[in-house]
């Protein structure tokens, strides 16, 4: 199940295609997006339409977003449309159920057909009863998070080399089943994290012995997840206003403090046992996934 979206232009040719993508961020070959901060992905197609069989003549591009994925895959896929159909003057098709049908493009447009299929597709596998993979969150978080990854790259360059911007992640932890937002805290870095985190999970590395019949010590990883809040009140950590976002510096200093170094020195847990990781793509909303459900009842 996916959205698709046709677009022609007499300008659409194989080689002003691949030029285009060539030189924007994100994608690993013309057409094919993957925004690692994000988890986001998509793609153009080029094809050579058939008159005969296509409603267009000419060359086109189909543009292919699955469904069944978090509101925020539309919110970045459409600048990326919107920003190819204005680079060769596109006409539309577009065939989704309230969709903008054959005309102007529009980023409202886009965005209703997108939603309006997405809704499908989770009423879909939810009556199927395919959620054990899934991770239901709330829409907001599941935006801000978005937000954060989507904007990490460009707020790192603004504080430079002091603080470390790790990606929020997704996770269930295992002791009572709760949905998390971590961010990873290496030992021995500074960083800055977001207030869509909720946890953090302590990472440090650690040699240990081979065995009884080998010399050799092998590295191992060894993580530790703490709340937020506690972090939050460790002496050398503090909130600051960066890039019009409040995130928690930890430590704030160079120097950690007395609080901040005994995190890493205590009794960390084997990685495996503490939460189950998600990616973007399978965590989704929780009132749509509530309001499709209801109406599969009704």
């Amino acid at each position: 199940m996916s959205y698709d979206l046709y677009l022609t232009s007499p300008r659409l040719t194989q080689d002003a295609f691949n030029q285009y993508f060539s030189g924007r961020v994100n994608y690993e070959q013309p057409g094919w997006y993957a925004n690692g901060d994000t988890g986001v992905y998509f793609h153009f197609a080029f094809n050579q339409a058939n008159p005969e069989n296509e409603p267009f003549s000419g060359e086109r591009v189909a543009f292919n977003l699955n469904f069944v994925r978090p509101h925020t895959f539309g919110l970045e896929a459409e600048p990326e449309v919107s920003a190819f159909v204005e680079a060769f003057d596109c006409t539309i098709h577009d065939p989704q159920t309230d969709g903008m049908g054959k005309g102007p493009y529009s980023a409202a447009g886009f965005l209703r057909g997108w939603n309006k299929g997405n809704a499908v597709g989770y009423g879909a596998i939810g009556a199927m009863g395919q959620l054990n993979d899934i991770l239901v969150a709330d829409e907001a978080q599941i935006e801000c998070t978005w937000r954060w990854n989507f904007r990490k790259s460009a707020r790192q360059d603004e504080i430079g080399d002091s603080h470390y911007l790790p990606r929020a992640s997704w996770g269930k932890r295992f002791s009572d089943g709760a949905t998390v937002v971590f961010a990873v805290w290496g030992e021995g870095l500074r960083v800055a994290v977001p207030t869509c985190v909720t946890h953090v999970l302590l990472m440090r590395k650690r040699k240990v012995g081979g065995g009884l019949l080998s010399r050799e010590k092998k590295e191992v990883v060894e993580l530790r997840l703490i709340s937020l809040e506690d972090v939050a009140a460790l002496e050398g950590c503090g909130w600051r206003e960066i890039g019009g976002e409040r995130v928690l510096l930890a430590p704030l200093e160079p120097k950690s403090s007395r609080q901040v170094a005994s995190l890493f020195n205590c009794r960390f847990e084997d990685p495996k046992s503490i939460l189950q990781q998600y990616s973007p793509d399978h965590v989704l909303g929780a009132s749509l996934m509530a309001e499709v459900m209801k109406s599969k009842d009704t």
